[in-house]
Order: structure tokens, then sequence, then C-alpha cells
């Protein structure tokens, strides 16, 4: 009897606790977002600083590696699609597994 007054009470309070912390983060968050809006209206916009020269160089490798790998991943499923290598791996995958289920 006493675990089910737990269990009753642990679901009391996992249903009420969510709505009394969204209503004390709701009430906290309303202030300082109309206090930014209003000051961003008065400063104007933001001023970004030029991107250093470090910064540039990490922007141009990242860019690199990314196209790489781009390259990468079309060109190893073109390889295995048109050199047959996908036909083998079906009959092995066929012959292995003995029925469709386990073929897939």
């Amino acid at each position: 009897m006493s675990r089910a007054i737990v269990a009753v009470a642990v679901l009391v309070v996992a249903a009420v606790a969510p709505e009394a912390v969204a209503g004390q983060h709701a009430d906290a968050a309303v202030g300082p977002v109309q206090e930014r809006t209003a000051t961003a209206e008065v400063e104007g916009p933001v001023v970004v600083p030029e991107p250093s020269e470090k910064a540039m160089h990490f922007y141009r490798t990242g860019m690199a590696w990314w196209s790489v790998f781009v390259l990468w991943g079309i060109l190893i499923p073109a390889l295995i699609l048109f050199t047959g290598l996908s036909a083998r791996m079906r009959d092995l995958a066929q012959k292995i597994g003995r029925t469709w289920f386990l073929t897939i």
C-alpha cells in the first residue's frame, strides 16, 4: 500500500513541477527581452569587426575539407554502384541470409 502512495505522490509531483518551473522562468524572461529590444532600437545596428587573417585561413581550410568530404561521400557510393560491387554484395547477402528478411 505504501508503494502505491509513493508512486502516486511521485506522479503528482512530476505533473505539477514542470508547470511551476515554467511559470517562474516565463515571468523572469519577459523583462530582459523587452529591455534588450528597447536598447537595440536606440543603439542601431551592431558593428561587426573585420575578420582576422587567422580566422579567414580557418574558414578557407574548413571549406576545402568540407568539399573533400562531400566529394568523397559521393564518390564511394558511386564506385560501389557502377563497378558491380553492389550486385556482388547483394548476392553474398542472399547466400548468407537465405530469407528475404535476413538478406535485408
